[in-house]
């Protein structure tokens, strides 16, 4: 059975952010929290919400690889040098 509710402390290790952040998220309704005595919790839900929203990360090699796919464009082919295997005589 997995964590329902996760500790502030907790919560941030796995989002790898900072104390201001987390709580930016839950007052901007973004991450779902409780409160258990003193202490407050985030839903586990809300922290898989969250992540599943983030945009993906898109580095300039995979945007031209994507947009060579989407294209038809593919890399020339390197000739080969005589002497090589491959090469036409």
């Amino acid at each position: 059975m997995s964590k329902f509710l996760y500790r502030t402390s907790e919560a941030k290790a796995a989002l790898g952010c900072g104390t201001t952040r987390l709580y930016e998220l839950i007052n901007n309704g973004t991450l779902e929290a409780r409160r258990l005595g003193r202490r407050t919790y985030i839903t586990a839900e809300s922290l898989e919400a969250f992540v599943a929203k983030l945009p993906p990360v898109v580095t300039p090699t995979t945007a031209k690889a994507a947009h060579d796919k989407w294209s038809g464009q593919r890399k020339p082919r390197a000739k080969a040098e005589e002497g090589e295997p491959g090469a036409v005589e």
